[in-house]
């Protein structure tokens, strides 16, 4: 009777580290994604700027638009994974 409890409890304790794995894993994906959204918006705000002084007006509307995107995306991950993620 021993050996079933011996199985039972390394069952549940190897269960028990794969999900303290997995909500390490996700708390860092959480922040790298903010990462990722803050870094698009960089890029799309360098293009903004290229374009302005190249007096491309057209362009220029449509990457200020996808920074914004970009920076809402930013702010409702922060929002979202408030206190959740871990910071990077």
């Amino acid at each position: 009777m021993y050996l079933v409890y011996r199985v039972n409890w390394l069952r549940a304790k190897a269960r028990s580290d794969r999900w303290e794995e997995e909500l390490t894993t996700v708390q860092h994906e959480m922040g790298w994604t903010v990462l990722w959204f803050q870094n698009q918006q960089k890029k799309w705000e360098e293009r903004a700027e290229r374009c302005n002084k190249e007096n491309k007006l057209g362009h220029q509307a449509y990457a200020e638009k996808q920074v914004d995107m970009w920076k809402m995306f930013v702010g409702q991950a922060q929002q979202g994974f408030k206190g959740m993620m871990i910071d990077i």
